[in-house]
């Protein structure tokens, strides 16, 4: 989609943090991750997703992946086309940064973020009695 713009910000301002505060996602919003991507369609605010970069060690191998933890939409936006567009670039810049696969921990009472993350391709491979793991790859 041509008019859609996505930017990794450092800092959030103005109308990015009042979609946060009235976003209600029941816990607080990690500003210190380190990716921040705010989307525009049309220069109107689309959301935020956020990821921030955790280190985990598989068979003795330390790497670092980025792990899905916030995605706020706006309202005017929600269960529009330009949700997962706007998913798909971020992933792009991920990958550009040199990240081959995501993962992200999802609480059982998010149910409706949990449907969202197997839409967009999340695959399940742990879970524990608050929640469950899943991965992505995005190479």
């Amino acid at each position: 989609m041509k008019d859609l713009i996505v930017e990794n910000r450092k800092g959030l301002n103005g109308k990015i943090l009042e979609l946060i505060t009235h976003a209600e996602i029941g816990e607080e919003f990690r500003t210190e991750a380190q990716y921040k991507f705010v989307g525009k369609y049309k220069d109107k605010l689309i959301g935020i997703v956020a990821y921030e970069v955790v280190k985990l060690e598989i068979d003795g191998e330390t790497n670092e992946y980025p792990r899905f933890i916030h995605v706020i939409i706006h309202p005017d936006f929600r269960r529009k086309r330009i949700l997962i567009p706007f998913l798909i670039q971020t992933e792009r810049i991920l990958n550009r940064d040199g990240y081959f696969q995501t993962m992200a921990y999802i609480k059982t009472e998010k149910a409706q973020m949990m449907e969202l993350a197997m839409k967009f391709g999340y695959k399940q491979y742990a879970e524990d009695t608050e929640g469950k793991f899943f991965y992505k790859n995005i190479s």
